[in-house]
């Protein structure tokens, strides 16, 4: 997390595994907003609700839905049980955008 958190420069063109491993901690908000900052999407659905989100997908653009297979899981708990004070600090702050725009808190 302190990684993360104390990185300045995420990307860098010569550097594949770099860029790899930061797409997949980069906030989500930004790339769901224009320079204005309105959501380009009708709809963000969950991972933790991914079949009835999915199927809310399926349901507004008028297409069948189909059970979404469950590969490669595991059992977690809910993700706040998982941060000491010191990292729940480190990623409440660094997502503050994402958890207030999609409703994820640590209370």
């Amino acid at each position: 997390l302190e990684r993360v958190v104390g990185e300045t420069k995420r990307y860098d063109p010569d550097d594949h595994a770099r860029n790899k491993f930061f797409w997949h901690v980069e906030p989500q908000a930004p790339q769901l907003l224009d320079e204005e900052g309105r959501l380009l999407v009708d709809f963000v659905g969950r991972t933790e609700n991914l079949q009835a989100d999915f199927d809310h997908a399926c349901r507004e653009i008028g297409i069948p839905t189909v059970v979404l297979p469950r590969v490669n899981t595991t059992e977690r708990g809910d993700y706040r049980s998982y941060y000491d004070a010191a990292t729940r600090s480190l990623v409440a702050d660094y997502y503050a955008d994402d958890a207030a725009r999609f409703g994820y808190t640590f209370e």
